[in-house]
């Protein structure tokens, strides 16, 4: 609990600091004093107290690595790889799950939402994991922003590891903002997250139009964790792809684990599009998990929409290149941008 309303990373010190040390020593104090008048009541009510707080922990600890701790320690120790570079005058902008790392910057600014963010340093870093963090912002907006870093906005790609992105950026002249784009903007396939167990791996070398997601040998996804957050709906999904053999194209609603559409793609001559009709009129609901019994907590709730992801699968021994895809509703045009 803090004063400032919102969604903000929070350390657990400060304002509740006080709850922390208070309450439980306060709470030994008057056991002591009742027990030296009542001793059994005394004991009984310890003995509840030491219940409670052991379902507690039976009920939440289990829970805490998964819906808590999200950060990984290998994408830990890129952050702070990243963090010891990053000189002390320079300003940050991070996904709003990684700022604590970086809280102690005199200038720090969070991805929240799409929009503007000032720019008021000569030198101003990027540090972008979609999915390290407990996010506020859509996979989607975030790896847009990622493309928009390394092709207009001409920043330089310092690490890509473990899930963590860091670009270095000097405005231009008379730029004192920057504009975090939406999820209407195409997404860039090497810029998704490379889920464990899937055969593709990101080329970002040489000119930014010829970065792509690629494979050439494995059996399995190519790409896959390019991803919106949609409400139900008619969509069409668009791919951009070369192969050299036949893959298919596939979309799934991730919210409930369910297959909308799946198009199998011949060997293609050169680099194509590819449009998959997406049926997404069916509503999952997002479940997070909040308890049991009388010991359940009340969370923000998970973000509306259902989360539509495109996956390219192949079946090995053919050269597959990924390079971008987008999700428009079905009345929109069908042409990628």
């Amino acid at each position: 609990m803090t004063l400032a309303v919102g969604v903000l990373f929070a350390e657990p010190m400060f304002q509740s600091l006080p709850i922390y040390v208070l309450l439980p020593v306060g709470t030994v104090m008057v056991l002591g004093w009742f027990a030296r008048r009542h001793r059994h009541a005394a004991l009984v009510l310890a003995g509840l107290l030491a219940t409670q707080t052991l379902c507690w922990a039976a009920v939440w600890a289990p829970r805490t690595p998964g819906q808590w701790l999200r950060v990984s320690a290998p994408a830990a120790a890129t952050l702070a790889g990243i963090e010891a570079r990053i000189p002390h005058s320079a300003e940050v902008i991070a996904s709003q799950g990684l700022t604590g790392r970086f809280s102690s910057r005199t200038d720090l600014e969070a991805l929240l939402r799409s929009g503007t963010i000032p720019v008021t340093h000569g030198e101003t870093w990027f540090v972008i994991a979609p999915l390290a963090g407990i996010e506020t912002l859509s996979d989607a907006t975030q790896m847009a922003l990622v493309g928009e870093l390394a092709g207009p906005l001409h920043a330089t790609l310092v690490t890509h590891a473990n899930g963590v992105w860091a670009f270095r950026w000097r405005p231009p002249a008379g730029v004192h903002a920057i504009t975090v784009p939406d999820e209407t903007m195409p997404l860039p396939a090497w810029a998704a997250p490379v889920a464990p167990g899937a055969v593709g791996r990101p080329v970002i070398t040489g000119p930014v139009g010829t970065w792509r997601m690629t494979s050439a040998i494995g059996r399995g996804y190519v790409s896959d964790g390019l991803a919106w957050q949609e409400p139900p709906g008619r969509y069409k999904a668009l791919v951009s792809l070369s192969a050299t053999g036949p893959v298919k194209v596939e979309v799934w609603n991730d919210t409930g684990n369910v297959l909308l559409a799946r198009q199998s793609v011949p060997a293609t001559t050169g680099v194509e599009s590819v449009v998959l009709p997406v049926d997404a009129t069916t509503p999952y609901r997002a479940v997070a998990y909040s308890g049991w019994g009388p010991f359940r907590a009340e969370f923000v709730p998970p973000p509306k929409g259902q989360r539509l992801e495109v996956r390219v699968w192949s079946s090995g021994g053919h050269t597959v290149n990924i390079y971008s895809a987008e999700l428009t509703p079905a009345a929109s045009g069908t042409g990628l941008r």
